[in-house]
């Protein structure tokens, strides 16, 4: 008899390698994902004849996500690893002056042309200009990262009187969760897939995670309904955690 399977959903959740961690989430009902777990394995012949199986090198594991097109916020985290809508409150300026090197509450760097003080009253400078009027604000520039972001880490802005705080949106760019002391140069996240009951997403059936994962190719499908989307990349681990482990009641 065939087995019956209840409808779920699926969760994919990709956190940065920072702590807090930064985590971006995107839900789904029509899209897959794929991972393959590989098994290097080494035929050994005595004059032509196979005697026996030895285990050959690690195998990164593989995995792949498709799904219907929405938006590019999930191409910038999986690709760049910047989290946009990044929000927050900054206090402590000082006001009726030029508000020099400031830099972002938690320390975050932020992908160049993202910043953007959201109170009303304020105008946007170009990069680099120097804010000379109340109101006015503009990024510093930044550094070409790992993945060729340009990632600044503060900005400047004048004040106006009377006014000590104000609030922010930017595209934060996440840590590697490889630890620097690898001395790898591909920033990777920790992927977690959650299969969940629609009608409870609290009730998470499974979680797989596949940390120290990096993307390797990135597909476009144009179509006449809607576009699809498609992710391809490896984790630097032979096999995924489950959670709770399989078998567990």
């Amino acid at each position: 008899m065939p087995s019956t399977k209840s409808k779920r959903h699926g969760r994919l959740r990709v956190c940065s390698g920072d702590t807090p961690a930064l985590e971006f989430i995107t839900t789904f009902t029509e899209g897959d994902f794929t991972f393959t777990v590989g098994k290097n394995i080494v035929d050994l012949f005595d004059r032509g004849v196979l005697t026996e199986f030895r285990k050959g090198d690690d195998t990164p594991l593989e995995w792949s996500f498709s799904g219907k097109f929405r938006d590019q916020t999930l191409h910038e985290v999986i690709d760049e690893m910047v989290y946009n809508g990044t929000t927050e409150l900054i206090t402590g300026l000082t006001p009726n002056v030029l508000n020099n090197a400031v830099p972002t509450t938690n320390g975050l760097g932020f992908k160049q042309g993202t910043l953007f003080i959201t109170d009303p009253g304020f105008s946007k400078l170009a990069i680099g200009a120097v804010p000379a009027v109340a109101g006015e604000y503009s990024e510093n520039a930044g550094v070409v990262d790992e993945n060729s972001v340009t990632v600044a880490t503060s900005f400047e802005v004048f004040m106006p009187a009377a006014d000590t705080d104000i609030n922010v949106s930017y595209g934060a760019v996440g840590a590697s969760d490889t630890p620097a002391a690898s001395c790898s140069d591909v920033k990777t996240y920790l992927l977690k897939f959650d299969l969940f009951d629609p009608c409870n997403p609290s009730n998470i059936e499974f979680t797989y995670e596949l940390p120290k994962s990096t993307m390797t190719e990135f597909t476009l499908a144009e179509g006449d309904d809607f576009d699809t989307v498609s992710f391809s990349g490896k984790s630097l681990v032979i096999r995924p955690t489950v959670t709770p482990p399989f078998g567990t009641p």
